[in-house]
């Protein structure tokens, strides 16, 4: 018998033998081991070699289908809870670049480069991420950079330092925290890292189900962020208080304190962040996370010595569970890991504290939005919109077509830029609705500029362009502080009133502030929660279900007033986002709906328009009689602690649920007898 010497002879292990395939682009149906594990659950059969997929930092290994095989061993808590956190914070992230620190510096890690100048650097690795949840590293992460598809993430952070030593300020610090624990903390699995024993700042995370768009989550928090900084003018003047007095008082430093809406948000591609975990810090959720027995080591110089590690079940349990600390706890857990006061930067404030409220007593006694003086069109040096207070009937007179006056146009595209701005679109976001806007303007208002002729497109488009850019770029003519101040004044109440430059559907609005309306219930009605409302929601709280039906007598009159529909869809994430009660069931959100109406408190206004708008509601009897103050009008059930009560409501519930299998017999007969007649 022949010994076969050349592989391609062979062909039952034919695999083992031949040389592995290096494809210079990703071949369709091969995945790297992580994919493989994080996205579909399989992991690489014993004795498979990978094929290779050549990047510029070196060779990947990929496999394809055949290649793997189906996890079926259940996990411990621990080793889900670890594959947990690998998937959020390693895997979708990037591992050809990194954050390392150790206790002299920072270092960048750009795996491509660094091989290309001679050094054999690690690419980051599930194994490096583990030693820095067990204090032994610290690394930080960078956000994916992908070729083609979009960025995914399962979090997004923001960052608010503090840093006495560099300017920071202990009360601005303190009331930035309150600001956004008030706005964000309980919604989206929220948690809050922060030292140990001493504290330069704070990290907010909030955690997403599924991969979301990075992107767009970004921009939806700086939305956020940018609407919190409005609505805190006192917190904004205090922050360029101390800013101005450290310019003042140590003019060779660039150090600042971040306004709200400037506030970091990560990850981002390019510069890490030092991620959850960190050795010193703890994790604040439903209780404080921090360090946790890792078992014993099991190998080098240290086995047999007792190991620790961040304590990754509680963590993952956390995530899960929208129980949180009282925000007031988290504040006075954050206020005695602070740094002492003496160790702030001195800053002279005298002179600035002057001007900041002279500039309030200029704005209270100035109308800056809703002024019924006429339009002036001659810009003004005291008000940046140059507008004189009708900066909102100007740009919809001109938007409409209504008055279009010669050389206005540039002036309109540059003041709906910066109020676009503050009301928290991204820079392309402003240019999509400008060029939208000038295609919706009417033939007879396109005589004010010959740039809105046929033929003067390219114009045209330049001219939006270095508008959008000079809102950016160009401060205002006269002070560029006190003008950002004012037109954050004006978005703010704007919104208060429902308008939004940026959405035409809100153009039919006055732009006053609407009246915050205060629900009083009485005895009868809590006594009707208890009966319908409760078991709807499947809580045991009355104050609890109190507190849904007057929240939803507040969403339901505002949307009422901008006439927008509401249903299943909204209470899917009204519900856990607000109070935590689940709702993720199509039964439950039915039967919340339908005990809502049946207390009265909603009633059908417009039914919904498939792919166009969900059902219309309206106030219901009850909730406009309480809002009214009109506590006498009667709406009470009969006595839900009875045993006939509880019958009742039973078959109430049946009866509008439509399920007539689950009423008693006699009364499913007596409706049979009812149809025959």
């Amino acid at each position: 018998m022949s010994i076969p010497t050349d592989p391609t002879d062979i062909v039952v292990r034919q695999r083992q033998f031949s040389d592995a395939n290096v494809f210079e682009f990703w071949p369709e149906g091969f995945a790297t081991r992580a994919n493989w594990f994080y996205q579909h659950t399989r992991r690489i059969k014993t004795g498979e070699k990978p094929n290779f997929v050549r990047v510029p930092a070196g060779l990947v290994p990929v496999f394809e289908l055949a290649q793997t095989r189906l996890i079926t061993r259940k996990q411990s808590d621990f080793e889900h809870a670890k594959t947990e956190f690998l998937r959020r914070f390693w895997f979708y992230s990037r591992h050809d670049a990194y954050l390392w620190i150790s206790s002299e510096k920072s270092s960048y890690i750009d795996v491509t480069t660094q091989r290309q100048n001679g050094h054999e650097v690690p690419w980051l690795s599930e194994e490096m991420v583990l030693e820095h949840v067990q204090g032994n590293k610290v690394y930080g992460v960078m956000a994916q950079k992908p070729a083609k598809k979009a960025a995914m993430t399962y979090w997004i952070a923001i960052d608010l330092d503090l840093h006495v030593e560099t300017g920071g300020n202990l009360d601005l610090f303190q009331r930035q925290l309150q600001a956004l624990l008030n706005c964000f903390w309980g919604k989206m699995n929220s948690q809050l890292v922060v030292s140990s024993t001493k504290a330069n700042g704070v990290h907010l995370y909030l955690y997403f189900d599924k991969p979301t768009s990075l992107q767009r989550t970004q921009q939806l928090l700086k939305k956020d962020l940018a609407e919190l900084h409005a609505q805190n003018t006192d917190l904004a003047a205090g922050v360029d208080a101390w800013n101005n007095g450290l310019k003042r008082t140590l003019p060779t430093k660039t150090w600042k304190v971040r306004q709200l809406d400037g506030l970091e948000i990560y990850p981002v591609s390019n510069k890490g962040f030092r991620f959850i975990g960190v050795k010193g810090k703890v994790v604040l959720a439903d209780s404080v996370i921090g360090l946790t027995s890792w078992g014993e080591y099991t190998r080098g110089k240290k086995k047999g010595q007792p190991r620790q590690g961040f304590d990754l079940i509680s963590w993952w349990s956390a995530l899960n569970s929208t129980d949180r600390m009282p925000v007031q706890e988290v504040m006075d857990y954050v206020a005695t890991r602070l740094p002492d006061s003496t160790e702030q930067v001195r800053v002279d404030l005298s002179v600035e504290t002057q001007s900041v409220k002279a500039a309030k007593n200029t704005a209270a006694e100035t109308n800056v939005i809703e002024s019924n003086a006429s339009s002036a069109r001659n810009p003004s040096r005291s008000n940046p919109t140059g507008y004189k207070g009708n900066a909102r009937k100007t740009l919809m007179d001109f938007w409409l077509g209504n008055n279009n006056p010669p050389k206005s146009l540039d002036s309109t595209f540059l003041v709906t830029a910066r109020l676009l701005r503050q009301e928290g679109l991204t820079q392309d976001e402003i240019l999509a609705v400008i060029t939208q806007y000038v295609k919706d303007l009417p033939d007879q208002a396109r005589n004010c500029s010959s740039r809105l002729q046929p033929g003067k497109e390219v114009d045209l488009q330049r001219t939006i362009i270095k508008q959008v850019n000079n809102a950016y770029t160009k401060p205002s003519a006269y002070d560029p502080e006190a003008a950002r101040q004012k037109l954050a004044e004006t978005i703010l109440t704007w919104k208060k009133g429902g308008f939004r430059l940026s959405d035409k559907k809100t153009w039919h609005l006055t732009g006053r502030v609407q009246n915050e309306i205060t629900v009083q219930w009485t005895e009868s009605d809590l006594r009707a929660f208890a009966s319908i409302l409760l078991p709807a929601l499947k809580v045991k709280n009355l104050d609890l279900a109190k507190l849904v039906a007057t929240e939803v007598v507040k969403m339901a009159w505002t949307k009422e007033q901008f006439h927008q529909g509401w249903g299943y869809g909204f209470l899917k994430t009204w519900l856990p986002e607000k109070f935590g009660i689940p709702c993720a069931k199509p039964k439950k959100q039915q039967d919340v709906l339908k005990a809502l109406k049946h207390l009265k408190i909603i009633q059908e206004y417009g039914k919904a328009v498939p792919k166009v708008r969900a059902t219309i509601w309206h106030l219901g009897q009850r909730a406009r009689a309480r809002i009214e103050s009109d506590l006498e009008t009667d709406f009470e059930l009969t006595d839900p602690n009875s045993e006939v009560s509880v019958q009742k409501f039973k078959e109430g519930m049946a009866v509008l649920a439509g399920l007539e299998e689950e009423l008693p017999l006699s009364l499913r007969r007596k409706r049979e007898r009812k149809r025959k007649e």
